[in-house]
C-alpha cells in the first residue's frame, strides 16, 4: 500500500492571492537587491539618464525596492480580484506577469546607461516575471493535487 501526501498551500481565493503576493514580493525584493549587488560588484555604475533630462539618477536599493513593490502590489490586487474566476483567472495572470517581465526587459535599454547597468536592470525585470509566474504556477499545482 502506498500513501501519497499532498498539501494544499493556497487555493485561488482573495486571501490566497495576498499570501502568494506576499511571497512573490519578499522573494523578488531579495532577488532584485542581490542582482543590484552583483551588478555593482561587476562594475555597473547604476546611473541612468532619462529621456529629456541631463542629470543622471542613481539606481540604488530604495529605487529597486520601490520599483519592485509597486507593480507586485498591483499584480497581487489583480490576482485577488480574478480569484472569483478560480484557477483560470490565476493562470491568465501568471502568464500575463511573465509576459510583462519579458516584454519590459528592453526598457533599461531605452535610457542612457552603461551596458552593465542596462543588463542589471533587465535581469531584474526577468527575475520578477519568473518569480511571479513560478509562484502562481507552483501554488496552482499544489492546490489542484489535493
Amino acid at each position: 500500500m502506498s500513501t501519497t501526501a499532498t498539501f494544499r498551500t493556497t487555493a485561488p481565493t482573495a486571501l490566497g492571492a495576498l499570501r502568494v503576493g506576499g511571497i512573490v514580493l519578499a522573494v523578488s525584493v531579495i532577488a532584485n537587491l542581490l542582482v543590484l549587488a552583483i551588478g555593482r560588484l561587476a562594475g555597473a555604475e547604476m546611473d541612468v539618464v532619462r529621456a529629456g533630462t541631463t542629470e543622471p539618477v542613481e539606481v540604488g536599493a530604495f529605487m529597486v525596492l520601490f520599483m519592485t513593490v509597486l507593480p507586485l502590489a498591483l499584480g497581487t490586487l489583480a490576482l485577488a480580484i480574478v480569484s472569483r474566476w478560480g484557477e483560470r483567472g490565476w493562470q491568465v495572470l501568471a502568464w500575463f506577469g511573465l509576459g510583462l517581465g519579458v516584454l519590459t526587459v528592453f526598457m533599461p535599454f531605452t535610457v542612457q546607461a552603461s551596458t552593465g547597468t542596462a543588463l542589471t536592470l533587465a535581469a531584474m525585470h526577468l527575475v520578477v516575471g519568473a518569480v511571479w509566474f513560478g509562484s502562481i504556477r507552483q501554488t496552482l499545482g499544489q492546490s489542484s493535487r489535493s
